[in-house]
């Protein structure tokens, strides 16, 4: 016996779907594809400084403030943007005047 195939449009019984992604929905997405804006901290915010933010900061008491990035660069106030780009300005709690 010869085998037919479907030719019809029709879903063929038992076939599986192909599976839909419903993910991608308005649950909470990021849909502008961009970053999230990193927002500095205010002067008495220490509670919302990060554990290795915080560890940099007191080996640093000289200075009111400084510039921390994720891979740990320290930047004074005074560093051109340029220089520091995503870095974080954090207040230093630590600071000794």
């Amino acid at each position: 016996m010869a085998k037919t195939q479907n030719t019809s449009s029709e879903p063929v019984p038992g076939a599986m779907e192909p599976a839909v992604d419903t993910s991608a929905t308005a649950e909470g997405k990021n849909t502008q594809g961009g970053k999230n804006k990193k927002e500095e901290p205010t002067q008495g915010a220490s509670a919302e400084i990060p554990a290795f933010a915080r560890s940099i900061l007191q080996k640093f008491p000289q200075y009111k403030e400084l510039y921390i990035d994720k891979d740990g660069g320290v930047f004074t106030p005074k560093t051109p943007p340029a220089v520091r780009k995503d870095a974080v300005l954090y207040p230093n709690p630590y600071h000794k005047s």
